[in-house]
């Protein structure tokens, strides 16, 4: 359930960015939206060998922070922002869940 209302909160977010004039809560909307989702998500929290927990932990109190960069950035550009940053999240969320898959090959 968590995941799913975590997209809800992007979408809201994603959604006021685009208007002609953004209020300010909505690039906070969207990240914390997206922080929630990879906090809801248990691939993403599992450790593997490849990616040390502490690692994760920055990457998940960097993208709650994302919202700071907005004023600077622009509403168009701090959605191509937030787009890259999710990219950038599954492709090591499917790396890990791909090493665990293989993890368990090797130990038979």
């Amino acid at each position: 359930m968590l995941p799913a209302f975590a997209l809800l909160i992007t979408a809201a977010g994603v959604g006021l960015l685009l208007e002609d004039h953004p209020p300010h809560i909505a690039a906070w909307l969207a990240c914390v939206g997206i922080g929630i989702h990879l906090l809801g998500t248990r691939v993403f929290l599992v450790a593997d060998r490849r990616v040390s927990g502490l690692a994760r932990a920055l990457l998940l109190v960097a993208t709650f922070q994302l919202g700071r960069l907005q004023p600077a950035l622009g509403a168009y550009a701090y959605v191509w922002l937030l787009a890259a940053w999710v990219v950038m999240c599954a492709v090591l969320t499917t790396r890990m869940a791909r090493g665990d898959e293989h993890a368990g090959d090797v130990d038979r």
